[in-house]
């Protein structure tokens, strides 16, 4: 998700299982919508409860014998208000 506060500043985060900070966000699972996708990884990964934006970009890996499922990513536009 594209996490931006008043101040028009992106939200990045730095994942432990990774060197390289990026925006927050996770895989779409099964007959799940891109909307739902990044509510609940807002939720799973920062806590926050926020309705997303419009949808900006889909990223589709297709199955292959590493990632038999394939994989489905989505980005949403999310606005935050920093809790003062």
């Amino acid at each position: 998700m594209l996490v931006r506060d008043q101040d028009d500043r992106v939200l990045l985060v730095e994942p432990s299982y990774k060197p390289n900070w990026e925006i927050p966000g996770g895989a779409v699972e099964a007959d799940e919508s891109p909307w739902a996708t990044a509510s609940r990884e807002l939720v799973e990964e920062l806590g926050l409860h926020r309705s997303s934006g419009g949808l900006l970009v889909v990223d589709y890996v297709r199955p292959q014998d590493s990632r038999p499922e394939g994989w489905c990513s989505s980005s949403t536009a999310v606005s935050w208000t920093r809790p003062t």
